[in-house]
């Protein structure tokens, strides 16, 4: 499963995210990873928070976690605060998997059966989407 983080969590919606979030990873079978893709320029405080929680609930379910922190800004945010040493931090959905032990895959591999992201939904007046993560299907691992 991929969790796509496209969008500020603040502390207003970080408690419902985190426990949206730690339900689906509860969801997972374990030894097949769940991957945090960040696609936010940067990260808060709050979203830090959920990222410990979701990862938590995933070990505590035997469930890999990943994330994938595509901006450098996001990267040194975890490095700093030095969740890059807790967390499994990767440049890249292909790293991310490939560091997971789940094959080797290729810069620009896509597995048959992987789901594309397609576009990104139009955000609605105000900049803010209802949701900041989405949910998708990976591929077996």
């Amino acid at each position: 499963m991929v969790i796509e983080l496209s969008d500020f969590i603040d502390s207003d919606n970080a408690p419902a995210v985190a426990s949206e979030l730690c339900r689906a990873v509860r969801q997972q079978r374990a030894r097949k990873p769940v991957v945090v893709d960040v696609h936010t320029a940067g990260v808060a405080s709050p979203s830090l928070d959920v990222l410990l929680r979701v990862q938590r609930t995933a070990h505590a379910h035997g469930v890999i976690m990943l994330v994938v922190a595509r901006h450098p800004l996001t990267r040194k945010v975890f490095a700093i605060t030095g969740l890059d040493r807790v967390l499994r931090v990767s440049t890249t959905m292909a790293v991310a998997l490939h560091s997971s032990g789940g094959g080797c895959a290729a810069a620009g591999h896509r597995p048959a059966n992987a789901t594309s992201l397609g576009r990104r939904e139009r955000r609605p007046a105000g900049g803010r989407t209802s949701q900041p993560f989405r949910l998708r299907p990976w591929f077996a691992l």
